[in-house]
């Protein structure tokens, strides 16, 4: 793992936890992937980490109860990839 991939999981574990809902998986990740897309918005040069393989493997591995907000992360991560080629 080299330095990029730690510094975005510990940047995902800090937006993870300032939206945790505690008992309530659904909004969780709903906060999760509001704030996320909320710092991608103003930090683009984000989406050209480990971010979206990150994800996409959140998706692939967590409880569909904690995926609602997770996919518009994925589609908003590639809008952005996209749209800078």
């Amino acid at each position: 793992m080299n330095l990029d991939e730690i510094l975005i999981y510990r940047f995902i574990e800090i937006v993870f936890k300032l939206s945790v809902k505690l008992y309530y998986p659904r909004d969780t990740s709903t906060a999760f992937g509001i704030l996320l897309k909320q710092v991608l918005s103003q930090w683009q040069s984000l989406a050209k980490t480990h971010l979206e393989p990150m994800m996409l493997r959140f998706v692939t591995e967590l409880p569909i109860q904690q995926l609602h907000g997770l996919w518009e992360v994925i589609l908003y991560l590639r809008a952005i990839r996209e749209k800078e080629q």
